[in-house]
C-alpha cells in the first residue's frame, strides 16, 4: 500500500479564487461623498447670501434677534436683578450689552441647513430633521446669550470675552454638526432598506 497523496487543490480551494470583496462601489461612494460636498458648500453660500438679502434681513434676522434679546431680559429678571431693554440693548445690573445679529446663532444654523440639504434623504426627514434641528440650536443659544451676562457680571470681562469669542463660537456650532450626524444616522441610514448603499 502507498500512503495517500495530498489531492491537488480546486480551483475553488485556492486562495485567488476566493470571492474578492465587490470594490465596485467605491468610486460611487467617493463620488457620492464629492457631490455631497460640492452641495453643502453652494448651500452655504446660497444661504449666507439670502440671510444678507435685505428683505430677509429687515423681516427674519432683525425680528429673531429682537426676540433673543426679550428671552435674555425676561430669563435675567428671574435673577432679581434690575433689568432693562432698548431694542437690542439688555441691561442687567448696572451693565449694559448689546446683542449683535452675529450672535443670534444664525451661522450655526445655516451649517446645520446645509448639510440637511445637501445630504441625499427624503424630504419628509430633512424636513423632521430641520423642525428638531433649529429650535434646538436656537435653544443652545439663548443659553450662550443668557450666560454671556452672567459671566460679564459676576466673573470678569477679560473671562466673557473668552467665552463670548472662542468657546460659546465653537460650541454652538459643533453641536450643529453632532445633531446633523444624529439625525443622519438616526433618521436617515436607519430607515433605508436593506442593501441601499450608505
Amino acid at each position: 500500500m502507498t500512503p495517500n497523496e495530498p489531492e491537488s487543490p480546486t480551483p475553488e480551494d485556492t486562495p485567488e479564487s476566493a470571492p474578492k470583496a465587490d470594490t465596485a462601489e467605491d468610486p460611487a461612494r467617493r463620488n457620492d461623498s464629492a457631490r455631497i460636498g460640492i452641495l453643502f458648500m453652494v448651500f452655504i453660500l446660497g444661504l449666507y447670501l439670502l440671510r444678507w438679502w435685505e428683505p430677509v434681513d429687515l423681516w427674519v434676522i432683525e425680528p429673531m434677534t429682537m426676540f433673543i434679546a426679550t428671552l435674555a431680559r425676561v430669563t435675567l429678571g428671574l435673577t432679581g436683578a434690575v433689568v432693562s431693554q432698548d431694542g437690542t440693548i439688555v441691561g442687567y445690573g448696572g451693565i449694559h450689552l448689546n446683542i449683535l445679529e452675529e450672535c443670534n446663532g444664525v451661522p450655526a444654523m445655516i451649517v446645520f441647513l446645509a448639510a440637511i440639504l445637501a445630504y441625499p434623504a427624503p424630504i419628509s426627514r430633512k424636513i423632521l430633521g430641520i423642525v428638531i434641528g433649529i429650535p434646538a440650536i436656537f435653544a443652545l443659544n439663548q443659553v450662550r446669550v443668557t450666560s454671556l451676562f452672567l459671566v460679564y457680571k459676576h466673573m470678569s470681562p477679560r473671562l466673557f470675552d473668552l467665552m463670548h469669542i472662542y468657546v460659546w463660537q465653537f460650541v454652538v456650532i459643533t453641536f450643529a454638526v453632532l445633531l446633523w450626524l444624529y439625525w443622519a444616522e438616526r433618521f436617515v441610514r436607519r430607515h433605508r432598506p436593506e442593501g441601499t448603499a450608505s
